[in-house]
């Protein structure tokens, strides 16, 4: 009986250091880590199970044996953690596959419809009217992702904002106010540049 129970506690420390394994895995996760880790993890809840249910047993042949009783907490303590590991890896296999079916950005991006030039020479030219940059640009976005939004290049939008006459954005801030908020910008962070307070 001792020879069993000295097996079952090896069995226990080495599945303590599978689980600390499984916790380092847990930073950078993929799906062949885990779908090993789910199979040797079914192997070793079954395995824990049929511990537990020996332990069990020679808990009712020695009822006062305070050893017994420590590992069979213990080992109930090892289902449960075996348990919570396995389910965080099943929920992380899940959301990849979930992930994988869900279409990609590429796929869903807004592609800029081109206007249709019968007998012209050259590419086609994007169909960008000047309510859609207005709109854009009202929302804040810089012409560069505004750019990205329509799916064109970033000279594409500076040559339709020439064509259709819209200008540079301005700033509603006074000189003074301006003057405030870049003192206070080259105070707070000495090493920033031109390039970053102009935008």
């Amino acid at each position: 009986m001792e020879g069993t129970v000295l097996r079952w506690r090896t069995f226990c420390d080495e599945l303590e250091s599978f689980l600390e394994y499984c916790s380092r895995q847990e930073t950078y996760p993929n799906n062949i880590c885990a779908q090993s880790i789910l199979e040797r993890m079914e192997n070793v809840l079954v395995t824990l199970r049929i511990i537990h249910d020996n332990v069990l047993e020679l808990r009712v042949e020695a009822e006062d044996d305070v050893d017994i009783q420590e590992f069979e907490g213990a080992v109930q303590d090892l289902i449960v953690s075996c348990q919570r590991v396995s389910s965080w890896w099943q929920d992380f296999v899940d959301s990849e596959h979930a992930n994988a079916q869900a279409p990609s950005y590429l796929d869903t991006r807004y592609q800029t419809p081109q206007n249709s030039r019968v007998g012209a020479q050259g590419r086609p030219r994007f169909d960008i009217s000047s309510d859609q940059l207005e709109y854009l640009s009202s929302l804040s976005f810089s012409w560069t992702q505004i750019a990205s939004i329509l799916g064109v290049s970033r000279m594409t939008i500076f040559r339709r904002r020439r064509d259709l006459n819209i200008p540079m954005r301005t700033s509603t801030l006074c000189d003074e106010e301006l003057r405030r908020l870049i003192v206070n910008w080259k105070t707070e962070m000495p090493n920033i540049g031109v390039t970053i307070i102009t935008g």
